[in-house]
């Protein structure tokens, strides 16, 4: 069999076959070849939810402006489209199940989408694509197609735009960025993680060939990051507290009895013990007041959002090829035995819906 017909039984080399091939050539079996149905207790309602959040957030981009319920509106649109996806295709759901996942839209991920639209990182960009689609055929007749969730344009200086491991990096004026979203609760934001992340550089890629000669900065954009609970911290890692205990400003009046308050003072009223009263009411020798550092910080935004990758194609370029001469090989090859398990050594079973029909094989 020609390269081109063992690409033809792959398929076109998605970036999402890329990455399932590479969790497990088994769950890529069942799913691409034998296309077995399933089991949608595993699954859940990630898919639907995944494709709602998307859908928010490509609106949000394309509007800042948009409403609550123009964007729940589009949101609820497309969660249900892919309800009516799975039924086409005999896929049942259960009533409870469906409005618990409903809930969840409404309660997080539409959250999380606001919150992305009012972010000023976000607001600070020109967003020129979302859902941008691309496509290319290489020497050896291979297609390669996806999507690439959004690219922008910085209109300004946007400091701490995004974090390249620990580091804060700033976005300059003219500055482009491409961003893939992730709503997911596990995700790998580790400065070598990124760099090792094949559909972060598929859409490298993607965009390099789309606009030749264009520098982007790579991020993973987040969501959850917009939902984090951490205090605000100074320059070097530490907790602003909320706030402060100062002496009272009435209490020194007090204790100096019409004198000159000085500095000096100030010091000796913070050492004393006395107790003064005004009007009847004793006066508080020190008063509490919220941290003006806090309140600064506790208005920037939460979390990092854009985790920024350089990928590390050294790495990934061979081994984005590898996989490719994997796929074509256990293509011609056509048996299940030509697609090993590697779930278990990956992590790939947790999640995988075809985990049952798999782990009853004794020979796995």
């Amino acid at each position: 069999m020609s390269v081109a017909a063992a690409s033809a039984v792959a398929g076109p080399y998605h970036q999402s076959r890329l990455v399932l091939w590479q969790r497990c050539p088994r769950r890529y079996w069942f799913q691409h070849v034998a296309q077995v149905e399933p089991d949608y207790a595993v699954t859940g309602y990630a898919g639907p939810l995944g494709v709602a959040g998307h859908v928010g957030c490509q609106l949000v981009l394309r509007d800042p402006a948009a409403d609550r319920e123009e964007i729940l509106e589009a949101m609820l649109g497309a969660f249900e489209e892919e309800l009516a996806k799975g039924q086409s295709q005999g896929r049942t759901y259960d009533p409870e199940q469906t409005e618990r996942a409903l809930e969840r839209l409404e309660t997080e991920h539409l959250e999380f989408v606001l919150k992305l639209a009012q972010d000023p990182r976000v607001r600070a960009i020109d967003w020129s694509h979302t859902e941008l689609p691309f496509e290319w055929t290489d020497q050896h007749g291979r297609v390669f197609r996806g999507t690439v969730d959004a690219i922008g344009r910085a209109r300004e200086y946007v400091p701490g735009f995004s974090v390249l491991g620990r580091e804060r990096v700033d976005l300059e004026p003219g500055e482009w960025v491409l961003v893939d979203w992730k709503f997911g609760r596990e995700l790998e934001l580790t400065r070598v993680g990124l760099s090792l992340n094949p559909q972060l550089a598929f859409y490298s890629l993607a965009a390099a060939k789309l606009f030749p000669g264009r520098r982007f900065r790579t991020c993973l954009g987040a969501l959850r990051d917009l939902a984090s609970s951490q205090r605000p911290t100074d320059a070097e890692g530490q907790a602003i507290p909320k706030t402060l205990e100062e002496l009272n400003p009435a209490y020194v009046e007090a204790f100096t009895g019409g004198q000159p308050i000085t500095d000096e003072l100030r010091a000796r009223a913070e050492k004393s013990r006395r107790r003064f009263r005004r009007d009847g009411v004793n006066v508080p020798k020190r008063i509490k007041r919220t941290n003006p550092a806090w309140e600064a910080a506790r208005n920037e935004p939460k979390g990092p959002l854009f985790h920024e990758a350089q990928i590390a194609w050294n790495v990934v370029a061979p081994t984005l090829r590898q996989t490719i001469h994997e796929i074509e090989i256990a293509g011609r090859d056509g048996g299940e035995e030509a697609f090993p398990a590697r779930g278990p050594v990956t992590g790939g079973c947790r999640f995988c819906p075809f985990h049952r029909e798999c782990v009853a094989r004794p020979a796995e």
